[in-house]
Parts: structure tokens; sequence; C-alpha cells
């Protein structure tokens, strides 16, 4: 074998290696969350678990995932670097990373480190969108607060009187047909093709309310029956 065509399968095999061997084992009692706006970047398998290895286990779930992200926004807690790797689990698979063609997104997401490795707790993010001077914005869409924040975020949430932030954040009736029952007045103003959310939790007074004490030592509210 050629000392070029040896060099080519090095780097070849090095571009899909994963940026971690499998999913991390974080130490539980170094265990801290952070708050952060990221944009995901890519994302793919990482190996399943060897439970789901065995001949009498059957796993419902596709393996976990690893994913890059680029930091936007630092929310609370120590940030990571501009760009770090993560790893997560789903019952859907890789759906944090942007369609084939899109740019990326960005999202509020809740990271758990134990000052080594970084996991994204199961479904612990949330699309973000900014207003018209660039501020990051989440969405409410009914009185169900993310269980993956602290108990009383609900204090924050505010009416929407930014037509910049309300535009983007719209809903295109067309490509949410589950919708097609009703929507709650209380929450959207619905003209002919979009749904306009009404309310939304100013990402800046969420950072200010967690850093005045109300923040958990993972994030998580209290009364999560999965904590």
């Amino acid at each position: 074998m050629s000392s070029m065509l040896a060099l080519s399968l090095l780097l070849a095999s090095a571009v899909s290696a994963p940026p971690m061997p499998r999913y991390p084992e974080l130490e539980e009692d170094k265990l801290t969350g952070v708050l952060v706006v990221v944009e995901v970047l890519e994302q793919e398998y990482l190996p399943t678990f060897d439970a789901c290895d065995q001949p009498d286990v059957i796993c419902m779930d596709p393996p976990p995932t690893w994913f890059r992200a680029r930091l936007l926004e630092q929310v609370h807690g120590d940030a990571p670097h501009s760009e770090f790797f993560a790893a997560t689990t789903s019952h859907y698979g890789p759906t944090l990373r942007p369609d084939e063609g899109q740019a990326p997104s960005p999202m509020l997401m809740v990271l758990a480190t134990d000052g080594q490795h970084l996991v994204m707790p199961r479904y612990s993010s949330a699309p973000v969108f900014r207003d018209s001077i660039g501020e990051f914005h989440l969405i409410v869409p009914d009185e169900g607060m993310p269980r993956w924040l602290p108990c009383g975020v609900s204090a924050l949430v505010a009416p929407i009187n930014d037509d910049v932030l309300a535009k983007s954040a719209a809903l295109s009736l067309a490509d949410h047909p589950r919708y097609d029952e009703g929507w709650d007045a209380e929450f959207f103003r619905v003209d002919k093709t979009h749904a306009y959310p009404r309310f939304s939790i100013p990402v800046a007074h969420l950072s200010e309310w967690l850093s005045a004490g109300h923040a958990t030592r993972d994030l998580r509210c209290s009364e999560d029956p999965d904590a």
C-alpha cells in the first residue's frame, strides 16, 4: 500500500469517526446545569447502549446521538466553548440538526455537565426567535411551561408587542395541520395564512431571573416527575 493511499484512508477514517467514542456517563456528584442559546450544526448517531445489544432486551429508541453546536448566547452557568460537542437521546433520532439545505436555527438548550462532558437531557431544548433589536425570545404557545426550566418561570411570560418577533415566530397554517381543529385565541392571533403568538419569555429576563436565585442545580423544575 502506498504512503499516499494509507494517508487518504487515515484521513477518511478520522472524518467519519464520531467526536466521542460513546454516550458519556456523567459524574452525578459533579453535575450542574448550563442554559445557552445555540445553533446545532451537525448531528449523527453514536454506538447503541450496551444493554440494547443483549438478546433478551428490546430498546424502543434508536441509538444516542452526538451533535456539534455553536454558542450564540450564555444564559446561565458556565458556558462551553464557542463551538462544542455534546450528546443526547431521543425517540426520534437526530432531530436537532437543520434539514438538508437549510441554515441552523437558534434554540434555547439545557446542558448537563460534570466539568468534562456535556449532555443535553432528553428533549431539553426549544426554538427561540429574535425581536427587532436582536434579543432572543422563547415562545409560549399554551399554559404549559418547559419542565426542563425551573418552576416559577411562568412569572416571566410577557405579551409580544414587537412585530418583528411576532412575524419571525409565526406558524404557517399550511405547515401545521395538527392545529386544524382550532387555535387557542388566548395564545395566538390567526389570519388566513399564519398564526402569530401572543406571548413569549424574553431570554434576557430569564437570565436575570435565574441569576437572582431561582436556578436549581440541574435547572429542571423540582416538580418534574422525571427529575
